[in-house]
């Protein structure tokens, strides 16, 4: 027989960028609300986005991020989002 491949799924983020001094941004990802979150980006983002291609359909995920400044320091994590993929 002939089987039909699975959809590939993705969750694309986007939020309002930081005021001035933020030269970055972190994406965090986990399977629990509440974390723990699993650093996704290994460099800071430089736009206010960002495609997550590692989901599974029928599960969800939470999201949080984090700026990043000049000195690499980076913010608490922001308000969690949530993604179910169908």
């Amino acid at each position: 027989g002939t089987g039909v491949p699975p959809a590939a799924h993705s969750v694309v983020l986007s939020w309002t960028a930081s005021g001035s001094g933020t030269t970055g941004y972190h994406t965090y990802s986990s399977a629990v609300s509440g974390g723990p979150f699993v650093k996704m980006t290994s460099s800071p983002l430089t736009s206010p986005s960002y495609t997550d291609n590692t989901v599974q359909s029928g599960r969800t995920y939470y999201y949080v991020v984090t700026s990043v400044n000049s000195s690499n320091q980076e913010s608490s994590y922001s308000s969690e989002v949530a993604a179910i993929v169908p």
